[in-house]
């Protein structure tokens, strides 16, 4: 399975082109399974799952077989991500889906934290909300926060906390949802203003 494919909500894959597909279920169970991220090489994803009873994170085989619990907090553990060689994932935790989180919350409310590819070695990176992604060399990761309406980047050798959120974006307000970092560039969802 390539890494091309799509994934919708974990609960399915689409495979081939766009005049001869089909879908396929990886997660069966009456779970919310949700934030799919392949791995780089195609062979896993992981995802967030609340099937013990809050959030946590979980990976899998590429065909949903293999299961593996990797976190297991009171706290919810969701948006999860892979690092670019395959090692780490960044994921946040935080007590959001029991409630209006998005709305109310703001950076200190949730925490971005890491852990190696096999649960090992978690660790508070900062404070933050949704959404983090590793940068092409792994050395940054950027994420949602303040109350979803700034876009921060983290250094990891330095430490250093950075707010990028676009000026157009910060006179106008809205929500900030999903980032995805591509070279240097990083494109995000601007409620109400589609992707940017």
């Amino acid at each position: 399975m390539e890494k091309s494919c799509l994934v919708l909500l974990l609960l399915a894959v689409v495979i081939g082109t766009a005049s001869a597909q089909s879908v396929v279920q990886l997660t069966k169970n009456s779970a919310d399974d949700i934030h799919p991220d392949w791995s780089p090489d195609g062979s896993k994803i992981v995802f967030a799952s609340n099937r013990s009873g809050n959030y946590d994170i979980y990976v899998m085989n590429s065909d949903g077989s293999g299961v593996k619990q990797l976190t297991n907090d009171p706290m919810d553990e969701v948006f999860p991500s892979w690092s670019n060689d395959g090692k780490k994932i960044v994921y946040v935790k935080g007590y959001f889906y029991g409630g209006n989180w998005f709305w109310q919350n703001d950076v200190n409310d949730g925490e971005i934290w890491m852990m190696n590819a096999d649960g090992s070695n978690k660790q508070k990176i900062t404070d933050g909300m949704a959404s983090p992604v590793f940068n092409p060399s792994d050395n940054e990761i950027a994420f949602v926060g303040g109350n979803i309406l700034r876009i921060y980047k983290y250094n990891l050798n330095t430490h250093s906390l950075t707010n990028i959120t676009p000026k157009f974006y910060l006179k106008y307000g809205g929500g900030i949802f999903r980032l995805s970092w591509f070279g240097d560039k990083i494109a995000y969802d601007g409620y109400p203003f589609g992707i940017q």
